[in-house]
């Protein structure tokens, strides 16, 4: 576990408000998705005080989970700026889905690129994955992975 171990000032709650806002914000950019990741900022008063997210991917889909981490961030500031990198980040892989996901004239089926949609997530997956990279800059201060049931 990457925990950080400064004692913060503790977030006021409507910093934590609009933090919460943010992230729910970041889940509904996933509507429709076959996997969505679900933030949920929590803040810890005392020994250890800090921010947290607790970050659950999801299979839509099949309806279980994937995946659990706890995010640690060391201010309002840095979770702020992350959760709008994020956002940023969901917006502009719309855009690019949009895009690329268009079809041309009477190809129903067949992509811009002439990609079969279930091949999509396969062939777009480095540029994809390059544009979060570009976008979400802000790291977390450390992470631990949760169990999974």
């Amino acid at each position: 576990m990457n925990a950080p171990t400064e004692t913060l000032e503790p977030p006021s709650p409507a910093d934590l408000r609009e933090l919460q806002r943010l992230a729910d914000q970041f889940l509904r950019l996933q509507a429709g998705e076959p996997e969505q990741t679900e933030l949920r900022v929590v803040a810890v008063i005392g020994e250890g005080a800090g921010l947290r997210v607790v970050e659950v991917e999801r299979d839509t889909r099949a309806g279980y989970v994937i995946g659990r981490r706890l995010l640690f961030f060391s201010s309002v500031a840095q979770l702020r700026q992350s959760l709008d990198e994020r956002i940023a980040w969901r917006r502009a892989d719309a855009a690019f889905v949009a895009t690329h996901m268009s079809t041309p004239g009477f190809f129903a089926g067949i992509t811009h690129d002439w990609v079969p949609p279930r091949y999509f997530g396969v062939m777009f997956a480095a540029e994809r994955e390059a544009l979060r990279a570009r976008i979400c800059r802000t790291a977390a201060t450390g992470s631990t992975s949760l169990a999974t049931r």
